[in-house]
């Protein structure tokens, strides 16, 4: 779902509030700071949006000296993304590609033109979630990747003022999904299959499997039996349960658990004829739960409103140490966007962005 571009976009401009020479831009649901006097003849920009990188000469990007970039504050302000003016943008592209390219305009991706891309978080440094090749395998068709959540403030009218939503906190962690399929176990990390079962090399020698996070979640919570119940449940023999293992030792938030634990976010299953369905949001902590699984903590059910949007903000509701990363909104009931596809959208929150010690593996 969660798409990288760095787009030719309008933008507002209104002053900031405690400094003469630069503007708060306000693209979408986004806002960054910006030098007033670079935007005075402009009609559109071109927004870098966060965890956009580019290497340490570029000549657009050379003071972010080849880092990601993130949420700040400046002079009080929040700042999210950065805005470069168009016409410098095309000078850049035309001095760099020569004219053998097509006029840019509004809505066009230029990421490939500029040569910026999404930095990508490095190997997970946590505690027996380092896992060697030998131990991944390739998972069913039916065990697909959990796709990234899109940032509500890339679609801030997709949202219906007062329709029936459910609002969930979103966990900051490491991903897993566990599937039984057709009776057999699997499981799954964000990007990897793992094994499940000791096995024999090509030399012919027993390789006993290394337990991973993973392994040790799904023991400790019974994964298994939660799994078995959902293929009574949801009357299908394909499950995929989908959620969030936090902890100590898992990322800079650990949520009060000294232990790594599951909260299961979703759940996915194959039907009869065939086609894989999700729960709806409202019935799935029912369904989910009920089976003996965590569940991510809920937030609201009800009408929608824009207010709700402040609820990104403030302390995580498993323990009261430290901030929650956002919230996860989607319709009670499942609907799709043109646009968007299957709407369910994120929330980050500022606090949480800007937070000290900060990880994300």
């Amino acid at each position: 779902m969660s798409t990288f571009a760095v787009r030719v976009v309008p933008f507002t401009l209104e002053k900031h509030p405690n400094a003469d020479s630069l503007s708060i831009a306000t693209i979408k649901g986004w806002q960054c700071i910006v030098k007033t006097d670079e935007f005075q003849n402009e009609s559109l920009g071109v927004y870098v949006p966060l965890d956009a990188v580019a290497d340490k000469e570029h000549p657009l990007l050379s003071f972010m000296e080849g880092k990601k970039v993130k949420t700040i504050r400046l002079r009080q302000v929040i700042s999210q993304g950065i805005l470069l003016p168009f016409t410098k943008v095309l000078n850049y592209i035309s001095t760099t590609h020569g004219e053998v390219f097509p006029f840019p305009g509004e809505g066009d991706d230029l990421k490939e033109l500029l040569f910026i891309r999404k930095w990508e978080p490095p190997p997970e440094p946590m505690r027996g979630t380092s896992v060697p090749d030998f131990m991944a395998i390739e998972l069913p068709d039916e065990m697909q990747k959990y796709t990234d959540i899109e940032n509500v403030k890339n679609f801030p009218e997709v949202l219906v003022e007062g329709e029936e939503v459910v609002i969930t906190e979103k966990l900051h962690g490491t991903s897993a999904r566990f599937g039984l399929i057709d009776g057999k176990f699997y499981i799954g990390s964000r990007n990897r299959g793992l094994r499940t079962e000791n096995f024999i090399s090509k030399a012919g020698e027993l390789i006993e499997i290394k337990k991973s996070t993973w392994h040790e979640v799904a023991e400790k919570e019974n994964i298994i039996e939660i799994l078995k119940n959902l293929t009574v449940s949801l009357n299908s023999n394909k499950i995929i349960l989908y959620g969030e293992i936090v902890g100590k030792s898992i990322q800079d938030l650990k949520y009060g658990h000294e232990e790594p634990t599951f909260y299961a976010y979703d759940v996915a299953y194959v039907d009869s004829d065939g086609l894989t369905k999700y729960l709806s949001a409202s019935s799935f902590r029912e369904t989910v739960g009920s089976a003996g699984a965590k569940l991510v903590p809920l937030i609201k059910v009800g009408p929608y409103s824009k207010a709700d949007l402040e609820l990104r903000n403030g302390k995580t509701t498993l323990n009261d140490s430290h901030v929650r990363e956002g919230v996860v909104i989607e319709p009670s009931q499942p609907r799709f966007d043109r646009s968007l596809g299957r709407v369910i959208l994120k929330s980050i929150g500022e606090e949480y962005l800007l937070r000290k010690g900060a990880t994300d593996y």
